[in-house]
């Protein structure tokens, strides 16, 4: 315990030193994201946070020797800093969309070949369901989807890292009930940069802000898409469990779409069509308030599906979140504004 604690220190001051590092530097160099139309903050803020957090990612993983559950962390994590680099460079030169998609598929090819979803578990009524020679091409469609998806999600301050952070641990707890005891306490560890990012990006006392940019909101996309591949891969977890902690990110993205492609309006276009921008507008709510909602809401759907997963069985998990997808797909365009 005396060691973890000593650990935990390290990590927390480690990740508040450094971000202070990249906040100074991003104004030596102008890597700002300025005031302009369409923007909330009302001077230059540094939009590096994705390309800190993976730096401290990395130091983590080397410096702790982190086996995690022979999940391939290492690699994973040594992709994650390729991803994030090209979110980067889109926070720099605003890359369009489509040439945004096609950047990201070369890194989530390359560790899909060793990391790749080979089957979607057992089903009652329906057996084994094996992908054969589509595994790789449905994990890289998969990985796309999130990584697009949480780009969504991300838009207020706070609510991209948070929702990481509790991922990460709901994984944790995920396999703690089911009886994998990690004394390593990777995925703990891992997780402490993404909350200390979330105090400086949201001023907490007064911290200078950093936003998590398009190379943060890659990053977080595309360690969690894989990860949760991994435990899949590894049968740690049945991917009838897995979904359920990736519900909100993924919900919101088809629902989005589903409603753009309704009233007419662009896919993928950068707008206040989202969850975030909705409610907070719709029902008068602080940034921070907003957070706290939202985040109640992924650890419900967290908590539902592992009730749902160990109460009845993998068919009724697949057949729930289906059904709560229409339910929020309903509630979502019920709070449609057509001006967004």
């Amino acid at each position: 315990m005396y060691q973890i604690t000593i650990n935990l220190i390290e990590i927390l001051v480690t990740s508040f030193v450094l971000i202070y590092i990249t906040i100074y530097i991003s104004k030596k160099f102008d890597l700002l994201d300025h005031p302009r139309k369409g923007k909330h903050h009302l001077y230059p803020v540094p939009f590096t946070g994705g390309l800190v957090i993976a730096i401290l990612l990395l130091y983590v993983d080397q410096r702790f020797n982190l086996k995690g559950l022979n999940i391939n962390l290492n690699l994973i994590l040594s992709h994650s800093i390729v991803i994030t680099i090209l979110g980067l460079i889109d926070d720099i030169k605003d890359i369009k969309p489509l040439t945004k998609i096609f950047l990201q598929f070369f890194p989530i090819f390359a560790l899909a070949d060793t990391i790749y979803l080979g089957n979607l578990g057992y089903y009652e009524f329906l057996g084994f369901v094996s992908l054969g020679s589509f595994s790789k091409i449905f994990t890289i469609l998969c990985c796309l989807l999130y990584i697009n998806a949480f780009n969504y999600i991300d838009g207020i301050d706070g609510l991209g890292s948070s929702i990481t952070f509790i991922t990460l641990n709901t994984f944790l707890i995920y396999l703690v009930i089911n009886k994998y005891y990690i004394f390593n306490y990777s995925l703990y560890i891992l997780s402490i940069p993404f909350i200390v990012f979330t105090f400086f990006n949201t001023s907490f006392m007064k911290l200078p802000k950093i936003f998590l940019g398009n190379a943060g909101s890659n990053l977080c996309g595309f360690f969690i898409a894989f990860l949760a591949i991994s435990l899949a891969q590894k049968k740690l977890l049945e991917p009838a469990l897995i979904i359920w902690p990736l519900a909100l990110v993924v919900y919101e993205f088809i629902s989005t779409n589903i409603i753009r492609i309704k009233n007419k309006k662009k896919l993928f276009l950068s707008g206040k069509d989202h969850i975030q921008f909705i409610i907070k507008t719709k029902f008068n709510l602080s940034n921070s308030t907003t957070v706290l909602l939202l985040v109640i809401f992924q650890i419900l759907f967290s908590l539902l599906g592992i009730l749902i997963y160990n109460k009845l069985n993998n068919f009724s998990s697949i057949l729930a979140y289906i059904i709560f997808f229409i339910i929020y797909l309903n509630f979502r365009s019920r709070i449609y504004v057509k001006k967004n």
